[in-house]
Order: C-alpha cells, then sequence, then structure tokens
C-alpha cells in the first residue's frame, strides 16, 4: 500500500492510502528565481477520473501540472505514478511511462505547415516503425474521437479556434493513453465549444478508462465534468473535494472564487 511506501502526516496519509490513486504527490514544492510557487502540496489523483486543478491566475496549477507531466524536473519533494516514484525511473522506463501520456497544450501546438494527420502522425512515427496501413488507422481514430475524422488534409490555419482546439486533443489521444494532461483547454472558446471540448474530453475520458488531470480557471464548465477538484490560492490548497463539496465549502476565498469568476 502507498503508506507503506512514503510517509505523510498523519492526516493526509490516511486520505491517501484509503483510495485507489494513479498520481500522489508528496511536499511538492516548486520555486522559480527563488520565489516558491507552490508550498508543500500533497496531492492524490484518482485513478481513471478527471481531477481538475483551478484557482486564479499565479496560483501554480499549471506549474504542478507540467511537474506530473514530467515536463519539467523543476522541483522539490517526490511524485508517485502507480506508487513508483518519478526521480528514481530509468531512462527507458520514463520513456516508456511517456508514451502512456498525452497533453493537451493551452496553445494547441500544432505545426502550421502540416496537416491534421501530419500533426497527428509526427510523433508515432518518431517513436514506431508502423506499417502505413495502421498509422493511417491510428490518425483516422484520433480524428474520429473529436468528430474531425473529415478533415485530416486541413492545415490548422483552415479550422477555426475550436477545430483547432479538438484537433490537439485527437493528437493528445493518439496512443489512447493512460494518462491524460490538460492545461486550461477551455482558454479562448465560446460557450458552445467549450462546452462541446468538455463533452469530448469527458466521454474520452469514460470510453478510454484514462486518469485526467486539467487545469483551469472557468467554475461552470469545470464543475460540470470533475470528478474532484483541488483549488488553490497562493501556492497552497484552499479546499478540495466534489463539485458538490467545493460549492458547499465554507471558506470566504472559496465562495468568491466559484460565484465571482
Amino acid at each position: 500500500m502507498l503508506r507503506q511506501t512514503i510517509t505523510l502526516p498523519h492526516m493526509v496519509k490516511a486520505r491517501l492510502s484509503d483510495k485507489p490513486f494513479a498520481i500522489t504527490t508528496k511536499d511538492l514544492s516548486i520555486s522559480y528565481h527563488q520565489t516558491q510557487v507552490i508550498h508543500n502540496i500533497n496531492l492524490g489523483i484518482k485513478k481513471q477520473k478527471i481531477t481538475i486543478l483551478m484557482g486564479p491566475s499565479g496560483s501554480g496549477k499549471t506549474s504542478i501540472l507540467r511537474a506530473i507531466s514530467t515536463q519539467s524536473s523543476h522541483y522539490q519533494g517526490s511524485i508517485f505514478f502507480d506508487q513508483k516514484n518519478l526521480q528514481q525511473l530509468t531512462p527507458q522506463e520514463l520513456l516508456n511511462f511517456r508514451l502512456q501520456t498525452g497533453v493537451l497544450f493551452q496553445k494547441d501546438a500544432l505545426f502550421l505547415n502540416l496537416t491534421l494527420y501530419e500533426n497527428i502522425a509526427l510523433g508515432l512515427r518518431y517513436h514506431f516503425n508502423w506499417p502505413k496501413d495502421l498509422l493511417n488507422e491510428k490518425v483516422h481514430h484520433a480524428l474520429l474521437r473529436v468528430n474531425l475524422e473529415n478533415y485530416e488534409h486541413y492545415y490548422p490555419e483552415q479550422l477555426s479556434g475550436g477545430m483547432a482546439r479538438r484537433a490537439a486533443l485527437a493528437r493528445a489521444l493518439a496512443l489512447n493513453p493512460k494518462f491524460l494532461f490538460c492545461d486550461e483547454p477551455f482558454s479562448g472558446q465560446d460557450p458552445i465549444n467549450a462546452h462541446n471540448l468538455a463533452t469530448l474530453i469527458k466521454n474520452n475520458n469514460q470510453q478510454l478508462t484514462m486518469t485526467t488531470v486539467l487545469v483551469s480557471h472557468e467554475v461552470k464548465i469545470s464543475f460540470m465534468i470533475a470528478d474532484y477538484i483541488y483549488l488553490f490560492n497562493k501556492g497552497m490548497v484552499v479546499a478540495e473535494g466534489t463539485p458538490g463539496q467545493i460549492k458547499q465549502h465554507p471558506n470566504e476565498f472559496v465562495q468568491s472564487f466559484i460565484t465571482m469568476t
């Protein structure tokens, strides 16, 4: 069990050890230029659920996401995936883990000179020597998951903002990942596109039995799909729980955040 692997304060240990977590952090701290932005955070990300990290700008949400998705090793403390310490993985084990993850970047990060097919196929070609038929099948299924199966020959600039975000999601889903990490996926989207994207994330999380971690400050849409929420302020967790529990939280900051954003 997790409590045999790491030592946590009593209350946190009891909470983390009794539930099936895919990702946990122990005393996670992150600093930039001698300024600490995350302060000794202990998180438990449930398996095959959607966990959303919320809070105002500058509260450290994206810094945590970058650390747990292995985009950054600039942190102190420990991160565990299925009770394996991320810092103790061999280079091959780390690569194998990354091949089980998908990342939806805030700015889409699509290559403008490549078609949607080529954007998705690029990473697959890099890691696997698949025959063309199998590659075509993987790309087609990825686009099908986001309702873009007829757009594989389009370039990103030919798409609307909502379609480009869905194309970026398709790329993140191409390998049927075990973990999906999303950084502000609803930012810059109109309410209809945001709702459609949230529905796609929720449906794919269930169909692929993924563990999804999502950063957002969009309260309404996040509460619609979240299984569990961590609310941050000034680098610390001020509240956590299901959407219903967060709505009833007595903390003044929590109530202000969820009613004014």
